[in-house]
């Protein structure tokens, strides 16, 4: 990314070519941000490039492929931008699926838990260097993590085949979720001093893709949950709060609901859980990296 000095900030949105990562990424755009769209569709995002460029004369939108079900596109997209982003202020970690019938990542997890939470992590672990650098430099980073209120319900194993025979659907969903709050924490501890913030954030149920599925379930519950469902603009609001909001210029550690409300739940505050599902993600990731 050029034009990206010391005045200019970056955020890097993930999945930013439809629904809440879309809307996000426009309203980054509408207060001056230079982003990078980090999508599995490059055509798709370099439409979404053309349609924020002419709204902010100045804006500097770049496109990276990243697919977050294959470790091998998640290591040569951040090790791309590493490369080419002289800071990185803010990592919005939106993209996500939900599966209603079994799939599998090209690493062969469980691909639901495969691309919220290990894809997720992954990713994120790698751009740290970067807003680290930035932070130690302008006092300041966040990263920003995509949950779901759905955590509350998530139940989380953590034994060898814990990411490959993981449920999907609703079950699978959940704890990936869940996954994320405990990943949240345990980043934010990690980066305690450095100027980086990590927080989580529930944006409310949101009439977006994640809707869409093949089940005979889905197809059932996706028409009645869309007529009450939040529009992906409304939804986005509140990652917005949680990237650009003052007050939480110094607030790390959280779980933010759609108002801004810390949520809590005895499952979120579980660290032998926690440590536990963390040490094994990493063992699995550096596995199937090293594997390539």
């Amino acid at each position: 990314m050029t034009a990206n000095g010391e005045g200019a900030r970056v955020a890097v949105v993930t999945g930013a070519t439809s629904g809440i990562g879309l809307e996000t990424a426009k309203g980054l755009a509408a207060a001056g941000w230079n982003l990078v769209l980090a999508c599995r569709d490059p055509q798709r995002a370099g439409a979404v490039r053309d349609e924020l460029l002419p709204a902010r004369p100045g804006l500097v939108v770049s496109c990276v492929a990243l697919d977050l079900a294959s470790l091998g596109s998640v290591r040569a997209c951040a090790e791309g931008l590493a490369g080419k982003l002289s800071r990185l202020d803010l990592l919005v970690n939106n993209a996500g699926v939900f599966c209603d019938t079994r799939q599998r990542t090209a690493d062969g997890f469980e691909a639901t838990i495969g691309v919220n939470f290990l894809g997720t992590m992954a990713f994120t672990r790698l751009l740290l260097p970067t807003l680290t650098a930035t932070a130690a430099r302008t006092g300041h980073a966040r990263i920003v993590f995509v949950s779901s209120a759905a955590a509350a319900f998530g139940k989380l194993r953590t034994d060898e085949r814990c990411f490959t025979d993981g449920p999907h659907g609703f079950p699978g969903y959940a704890a990936s979720k869940l996954a994320l709050v405990h990943l949240t924490a345990a980043l934010a501890e990690e980066l305690t001093g450095t100027g980086v913030t990590v927080n989580a954030v529930h944006p409310g149920d949101a009439a977006t893709n994640i809707w869409r599925g093949d089940s005979l379930l889905m197809r059932l519950v996706a028409p009645v949950m869309r007529r009450w469902l939040r529009s992906p603009a409304e939804a986005a609001r509140s990652v917005l709060h949680a990237a650009l909001a003052p007050e939480l210029a110094d607030v790390s550690g959280v779980f933010l609901g759609v108002k801004g409300e810390r949520l809590e739940s005895r499952r979120y505050a579980d660290a032998a859980v926690r440590t536990a599902l963390l040490t094994r993600a990493a063992e699995v990731i550096d596995q199937a990296q090293a594997v390539r």
